[in-house]
């Protein structure tokens, strides 16, 4: 089985030229992998809805195309396990400021009486989560599970 072509032209305005060669690159870079049929199936779907829309007004093509590209880059991670570049990176850096940087800076801030601590707080829950997603990511190049996020 192999993975339908995005049928649209690229001679509109920039913001859409943009949306179409970013959605065209990331089909690319999904055929280069070793997809499973049924996976196949459910971007197949995406596309040809794209390709099947009859709408002439940019702004609606345009969040058509978006919400394809969300769709599909979904399919691909729960189905498959293949993430964008850096995905690990991005979650862990907000889930560490927050979940640990936050509460430590609070923690720091109510014990020396000092609301600097704060700030030293999510600091180094920002540098913990940076490190933990990049470890992350690192595993999961190696098990050439990354595809490259081109918005």
């Amino acid at each position: 089985m192999h993975i339908h072509h995005l049928e649209l032209s690229e001679d509109r305005d920039l913001e859409l030229y943009v949306s179409i060669s970013n959605l065209k690159m990331l089909i690319a870079e999904i055929k280069s992998k070793n997809i499973p049929e049924e996976v196949c199936y459910k971007i197949n779907y995406q596309i040809d809805k794209v390709n099947s829309c009859a709408i002439d007004n940019s702004i609606k093509i345009q969040n058509l195309l978006d919400m394809t590209y969300h769709s599909i880059l979904h399919i691909i991670k729960t189905d498959l396990g293949i993430i964008p570049k850096n995905y690990y990176r991005d979650l862990y850096t907000t889930l560490g400021m927050t979940i640990f940087g936050l509460p430590l800076g609070l923690l720091l801030t109510a014990t020396l009486d000092n609301s600097i601590n704060l700030v030293f707080g999510v600091v180094f829950g920002l540098i913990f989560g940076v490190i933990l997603g990049t470890r992350k990511d690192k595993i999961a190049q190696q098990e050439n599970k990354v595809i490259q996020k081109f918005i």
